[in-house]
């Protein structure tokens, strides 16, 4: 009989010891504000109790861990998130190609629910999803399991990490990890580099032989308040018989390096009810009114907006 901890599950906490001690020596550096919080996938720390947004991106490929679930063809993808205090709920829609192991092009949908929390420099997020699809035939829609963070090492430089555990049904379960690094070179433009790797577990917990590493690196700008663009650079280690293997799609298309071009478009609360806030202002506040006057608003909004662009 076999004791202690299985052997996948030694690989796990190594890469949890290594976001742990990641924190620890950008904490030790630290010597300026942390700069506003951003999403995942690291969504934005909500900033008043109650609190929404809608997002709407033109993306020319849709990668995720170095492997593109839209065939490297251009995609769209419309997002909603709700916040309550630091926890949120977020529905997304998107597009995806999963041929040969599908019919072809796909919407997909996908719900997650998480927690974020600051603590002075450090931003730490955590979800979990599901997509509501059948990716094709033999699989359900992934669920997954994510923990991200970042600290400000300064106000225009910072440290990001991330895990990710993902259950699938065809008896393989992910597991993910790496970190990065942003930089901030003027209030609208952020630049970023990130360094992941993924394994395979099988049903024991064990890790299989199935592994690689990928990495993204690009540009985000902030166009104005509510329209940014971006410019991103995905490869990974996968040749195109892993990739065959391993991809959703089991097509040797799916892998390679791509150069991903994003315009969004975003909308916030005071964008949708600016006018119902503006005609609330007017009318003088009860002592007993709960929500706060609209300079306190705007001026949370202002900080808010274009941190979070530098996505996928």
């Amino acid at each position: 009989m076999r004791c202690g901890l299985p052997r996948g599950w030694s690989w796990v906490i190594g890469l949890i010891t290594q976001g742990v001690l990641l924190s620890s020596a950008s904490s030790a550096l630290a010597d300026d504000a942390a700069s506003e919080a951003s999403p995942s996938f690291s969504l934005p720390r909500a900033l008043s109790p109650f609190d929404y947004y809608v997002r709407f991106d033109a993306l020319a490929d849709l990668v995720e861990r170095g492997i593109s679930r839209s065939d490297h063809q251009p995609t769209g993808m419309a997002t909603g998130v709700v916040a309550f205090g630091n926890f949120y709920i977020l529905t997304s829609a998107y597009g995806l190609d999963n041929r040969p192991a599908s019919a072809g092009y796909q919407a997909q949908g996908l719900v997650a629910v998480g927690y974020e929390k600051q603590f002075d420099k450090l931003i730490i997020d955590i979800n979990a999803s599901k997509e509501v699809a059948r990716v094709n035939e033999n699989s359900e829609g992934s669920a997954e399991i994510n923990l991200s963070s970042r600290y400000a090492l300064t106000n225009w430089f910072e440290f990001t990490s991330f895990l990710g555990y993902s259950p699938y049904d065809d008896r393989r379960q992910i597991i993910s990890g790496g970190g990065g690094v942003r930089l901030r070179l003027s209030p609208d433009l952020n630049t970023f580099a990130q360094v992941g790797m993924v394994g395979y577990l099988d049903t024991n917990f064990d890790l299989t032989t199935d592994r690689y590493t990928f990495w993204q690196a690009g540009a985000a700008y902030r166009v104005n308040n509510n329209v940014s663009i971006g410019l991103t650079y995905e490869d990974s280690t996968l040749s195109k018989p892993e990739c065959a293997t391993l991809a959703e799609s089991h097509s040797t298309h799916s892998c390679g390096a791509s150069i991903i071009g994003r315009l969004s478009f975003k909308l916030y609360r005071e964008d949708l009810e600016g006018r119902t806030l503006r005609s609330d202002a007017q009318i003088p506040a009860s002592p007993s009114a709960d929500s706060p006057p609209l300079d306190t608003l705007a001026e949370k909004f202002k900080k808010r907006r274009g941190d979070d662009d530098d996505v996928e």
